[in-house]
């Protein structure tokens, strides 16, 4: 009769536990020292494990938590400001939304572990609130990944490096940087991501863009900050308005063999067509007001600047074409026409193999020296001693 008791009570309280993680239970941190994730004393209902169980570090005071153990939870709020919530080498913070706040820190693999650190969107979740991510480990030692889309809130930054592969509504700050990493410098964007705020390379640092889309048409921009580097890495990526802006010596660059496409964006700071990248524009045209250099190194592998439809060359800035022959080229699909406006300048040596309608200046110009530009569909040659 005892054993009998015994096993009923455990059933009871075995289907009770159950009834309380479907209701979706709320756990309060309680250890004002940090600790384990994992530990029960730690908490002040059960250990958040599994959707929709829910976890809030709003526990006053300064304090680290690491999670010990992998948890696929419903929504966390890190509501402490002086909280840490450390997602180590080897293990997975699942979040299933809908939302999720971060007042506080939360890094990935703070010892630069190659084994990786991950935080998955495994639902559609809205980030909101004044705190960081930290992605600290290089390549995809630490990454944001999923198939559900984080909003990043436009308070909230991710910075860092590593990987991110989760699609993403940006209306915050996304930074690689160089300044949280123990490892590697550059953060890789390769999840389709519409950018409503910014997207940063600080000094030092490397932004990444894989073959993606990024919609700026919200208004996002992309800054690559005095000594950092924006980089289109892989395939084919394209840049839909918003606009582009470096600082000092900050560049946008398209390197060798890649072909980002740009369709409606601002060009405001200096742009690197590297020895064998391709700059696409289509739709309706470009602004540049800045620069846009191609093939600085005078390599024999080509780089160019090609309209894939016929649009405008507007803005006040300038086009340096800076190797001879075919090696620097702005060009048009078969067909398409380019209406240089009034203000902008096309200067240097190498190929204009477009149809145009030039309203502004186009100047065959090494500084000194003989130079030549073949504008070769119109049969004119530019040259100068």
């Amino acid at each position: 009769m005892n054993t009998n008791r015994k096993i009923s009570a455990a059933t009871m309280l075995l289907s009770a536990l159950a009834a309380t993680n479907a209701a979706g239970q709320v756990s309060n941190w309680t250890n004002s020292s940090g600790g384990n994730w994992s530990l029960m004393s730690n908490w002040d209902a059960a250990v958040p494990l599994v959707s929709p169980q829910s976890a809030v570090l709003g526990l006053s005071s300064t304090y680290t938590v690491d999670l010990d153990t992998n948890v696929d939870i419903g929504m966390l709020s890190v509501t402490n400001p002086n909280a840490t919530l450390r997602i180590p080498l080897a293990r997975t913070l699942g979040l299933n939304g809908p939302t999720a706040t971060n007042n506080g820190i939360i890094t990935l693999n703070h010892t630069g572990s190659a084994t990786n650190s991950n935080l998955s969107i495994n639902a559609d979740t809205s980030l909101s609130g004044t705190g960081e991510i930290w992605l600290r480990a290089y390549t995809d030692n630490a990454q944001i990944n999923g198939a559900g889309t984080l909003t990043n809130g436009v308070n909230h930054t991710i910075r860092g490096v590593g990987l991110i592969s989760a699609p993403m509504v940006n209306d915050g700050i996304v930074r690689g940087d160089v300044g949280v990493s123990v490892s590697g410098s550059d953060l890789d964007l390769d999840g389709a991501m519409t950018n409503n705020g910014l997207l940063e390379a600080a000094t030092n640092s490397n932004l990444d863009i894989g073959a993606v889309t990024i919609d700026q048409t919200g208004g996002g921009m992309i800054v690559a900050q005095d000594g950092g580097y924006v980089n289109t890495v892989s395939g084919t990526a394209v840049i839909l308005g918003g606009s582009i802006n470096s600082v000092g010596t900050g560049e946008f660059n398209v390197n060798t063999g890649t072909s980002p496409t740009l369709t409606g964006v601002v060009n405001n700071g200096f742009v690197d067509v590297r020895l064998g990248g391709t700059l696409g524009v289509n739709g309706a045209g470009f602004t540049n007001n800045g620069t846009v250099a191609l093939n600085q190194t005078g390599s024999a592998t080509d780089s160019a600047v090609r309209y894939l439809s016929s649009g405008n060359l507007d803005g006040t800035g300038e086009m340096w074409l800076r190797a001879y022959t075919d090696n620097s080229r702005l060009e048009t699909d078969a067909g398409m026409i380019i209406t240089h406006a009034a203000s902008h300048t096309i200067r240097g040596v190498g190929q204009i193999n477009a149809a145009m309608t030039n309203n502004g200046i186009i100047s065959a110009d090494v500084g000194s020296g003989a130079c030549q530009m073949r504008i070769l569909r119109s049969v004119f040659l530019y040259s100068c001693n």
